[in-house]
């Protein structure tokens, strides 16, 4: 009798571990789908900190897909040009003191013009542009004008 459970048993922990080590050998780890995990503030590098100081208060709001576009900014900052580097970092102190609604509307309209056929989205980027530089002169150096 003593024998038969402990078979039983045994048997139990065998089916036990092969379930758990099927689970182990076909789980897809969570860097390997691309979906990564939604870090805090103080997990990011110093060098990452330094580059996105402009999104340390919104960083807890932002979604883990966001997170990971401002970490992929972060790490191609270093090749950026310096002019580059202070656009980013204007944009980013801009981006930070909209409110969400307004930061919606940027969004929804980066979409419609993502939509549009390349011959449309030039010239409604071009506009958008110069509406820009109309409504903040001071910022006009830094628009590009593009020949259509």
């Amino acid at each position: 009798m003593l024998t038969s459970i402990n078979n039983h048993t045994m048997k139990q922990i065998f089916r036990a571990a092969i379930i758990l080590l099927a689970s182990l050998l076909f789980a897809t780890p969570s860097w390997a789908t691309g979906m990564s995990v939604k870090l805090s503030w103080q997990e990011l590098t110093a060098e990452q900190q330094q580059i996105l100081a402009p999104l340390e208060n919104d960083w807890g709001s932002l979604s883990k897909k966001q997170q990971n576009n401002f970490i992929g900014i972060a790490k191609r900052y270093p090749q950026l040009t310096t002019l580059q580097q202070q656009r980013l970092q204007e944009r980013m102190v801009k981006w930070s003191k909209l409110t969400p609604a307004q930061r919606q509307r940027a969004r929804d309209k980066f979409q419609s013009v993502k939509k549009l056929p390349p011959e449309k989205r030039g010239v409604e980027i071009q506009s958008l542009r110069e509406k820009h530089a109309k409504n903040h002169p001071d910022a006009a150096s830094s628009v590009q004008v593009v020949a259509p």
